[in-house]
């Protein structure tokens, strides 16, 4: 504003009125809210699938008439402070005055926005930083059974025993399916509740599902010991299982019952495996019952490619059972989405990172443009006394330096509670430690200065000539 005062004056005393300059600055203000409108509406074209899946909710829905209210006073206000207020201010403000020396060198209410820009910098990197590591564990995370290029079909039954065998064979006899099993659950769907007896009367709830055959093989769970059903009447458990039970000790043999009802007997222990969403549910105690008959939830290895033989094997459902309403599923998705809320999570972070990064450094580079213009002379007479490049260099960064320090250590500390109460929900969280934090703040804190130094270059560098010889 105090660069605009002079041509203001100037408009003024080429006759234009009040009205004139309070136009000048709404148009000025339209046109770059209307440019930055459309570069949104070209962002949200291009990355809408992305940001649909991440915001839960399709973007008619987010700008409907009921939502619609929240950007639009967004608009509203910024369309007030940048355009009406300037507008006003000038308007009124006789020539005269407009004309007088104006000081730019008050920075007390630019300091306190550089710390706040500085601070939430180091708090939305440092989260950053603990959230990329949360998500790349939680995602890469080993479940205890394999899942890859595993199609499902949910809810299937046939009528008979042989029809079931006979449409088992023409399933695995399709060129593109490696191998097949069936369940009564998906591993991943928290199973089915279940009461057990203990030996002293005591019931306890576990987790129940059923398994075909070949079930534990073709999704390769490991055993811990026994071996793997192969009639009914027999069962599986895992480890959590016998810790709850207090059966570590020769569980192979034992009768498993509810009350008075007889589950089967344990003929194998499997290695722990994750029966629901792996980063908020723990390993829960399970058995398997056996499944004679391939139903329930079948599920397919397919060959590479796998999404291609994917839409393939649904092509030939649809052909080979006419009748019947049977459509293959990728297991991949039923994990993606279990870790759908970190990623989206891991997106926001990243998003709010970028642009809050944008905000800190136009804020930096505005507060550091002013002051090289303001201390321009002062500059040029310090080096026609001696001063070096470094010594001025050393003049802006410790300015910033005094306000940086704080700012970005005080955001690391934030971040460093946020994100530890944030990392309880998980069942297991990475260790981060506020060391982390700690070494973020300090890449933040290089960052800003060295974004001074790289502005303050060339004026650390000019001659000094240049400076004043307009003096």
């Amino acid at each position: 504003m105090n660069r605009r005062a002079k041509a203001i004056g100037v408009h003024k005393c080429s006759g234009a009125n009040t009205g004139t300059i309070f136009g000048m600055f709404l148009w000025e203000t339209g046109v770059i809210m209307l440019s930055s409108l459309l570069l949104v509406a070209l962002l949200l074209f291009n990355f809408r699938e992305p940001l649909e899946d991440m915001l839960d909710v399709s973007l008619a829905g987010l700008f409907s008439w009921e939502n619609i209210w929240a950007p639009l006073s967004v608009i509203v206000i910024l369309f007030m402070i940048g355009g009406m207020l300037p507008g006003q201010l000038f308007a009124r403000i006789p020539v005269t005055q407009v004309f007088r020396r104006y000081t730019e060198g008050k920075k007390g209410w630019k300091r306190p926005l550089l710390f706040v820009q500085f601070a939430g910098t180091s708090f939305i990197f440092g989260l950053l930083g603990l959230v990329l590591m949360q998500s790349h564990y939680i995602t890469n995370k080993e479940r205890g059974f394999d899942y890859h290029r595993v199609a499902y079909a949910s809810g299937i039954s046939f009528d008979s025993d042989a029809e079931s065998d006979a449409n088992r064979s023409v399933m695995l006899s399709l060129p593109y399916v490696e191998d097949g099993a069936c369940s009564g659950n998906l591993l991943t769907d928290g199973l089915s509740g279940e009461g057990v007896t203990t030996d002293n009367g005591q019931w306890m709830s576990m987790r129940w599902v059923e398994f075909g055959k070949d079930y534990a093989p073709f999704m390769k769970l490991e055993f811990a010991e026994g071996k793997n059903m192969d009639a009914p009447g027999q069962i599986l458990v895992n480890e959590t299982f016998l810790k709850m039970m207090h059966w570590e000790d020769k569980p192979i043999g034992r009768q498993v019952r509810n009350g008075d009802r007889i589950a089967g007997n344990i003929v194998g222990v499997l290695k722990d495996f994750a029966t629901s969403n792996a980063a908020y549910v723990a390993v829960q105690p399970m058995y398997a019952t056996y499944l004679d008959r391939f139903s329930g939830n079948i599920q397919l290895r397919l060959k590479e490619p796998f999404d291609d033989n994917l839409k393939r094997l649904n092509e030939d459902m649809e052909k080979l059972f006419p009748t019947r309403d049977i459509v293959f599923s990728s297991f991949q998705k039923v994990i993606d989405n279990q870790n759908s809320t970190v990623t989206d999570f891991r997106n926001a972070a990243l998003l709010a990172a970028i642009t809050i990064l944008f905000v800190t450094l136009m804020g930096l580079i505005g507060y550091i443009n002013d002051e090289i213009q303001r201390r321009s002379k002062e500059i040029a007479i310090r080096k026609v006394n001696g001063a070096e490049a470094s010594s001025i260099l050393r003049l802006f960064s410790k300015d910033i330096f005094w306000i940086s320090l704080p700012a970005v250590f005080l955001g690391g500390l934030g971040a460093w509670y946020i994100g530890g109460v944030w990392i309880e929900q998980f069942v297991e969280g990475v260790d981060f430690g506020i060391c982390g934090f700690l070494l973020i703040a300090c890449i933040v804190l290089l960052l800003i200065i060295g974004c001074v130094v790289f502005k303050a270059w060339r004026i650390a560098n000019e001659n000094p000539v240049d400076s004043i010889k307009s003096e």
